[in-house]
């Protein structure tokens, strides 16, 4: 996990091959202002998401978020993968979409993005 937050827009993802995809696409886009990063596995989110909070260039000393959109992206794995992202957010104090594939009205506006969608 990074030891600092450098760009306004973060992608947190499950594994490697998941970084490395995103990494490739955001580079073919020519998307540069999205940080990735890999928690390790979708039992880690409940640890490295609240992790990810509190390194360096999240959140400004005075609580204010300094990272303008989190996004999680996370495979379905046969259980209820958005509502155990969404209670881990809350647990943090961010606000999470109502649903899957939305951005919430907080600050940071949160995302929740469960692969394969619903639509799959």
């Amino acid at each position: 996990m990074a030891t600092a937050i450098t760009k306004r827009n973060v992608l947190a993802v499950e594994g490697e091959d998941e970084k490395n995809f995103f990494d490739k696409l955001m580079r073919d886009l020519s998307i540069v202002d999205i940080q990735i990063e890999c928690v390790g596995g979708k039992n880690q989110f409940s640890t490295k998401l609240p992790a990810l909070l509190k390194v360096s260039g999240f959140f400004r000393p005075d609580g204010s978020s300094l990272v303008d959109h989190l996004a999680v992206v996370r495979d379905m794995d046969g259980d209820d993968a958005f509502v155990s992202i969404a209670n881990i957010l809350r647990t943090a104090k961010l606000s999470p979409p109502d649903i899957s594939g939305r951005f919430s009205n907080g600050s940071p506006r949160v995302g929740i993005f469960i692969m394969p969608g619903a639509e799959c």
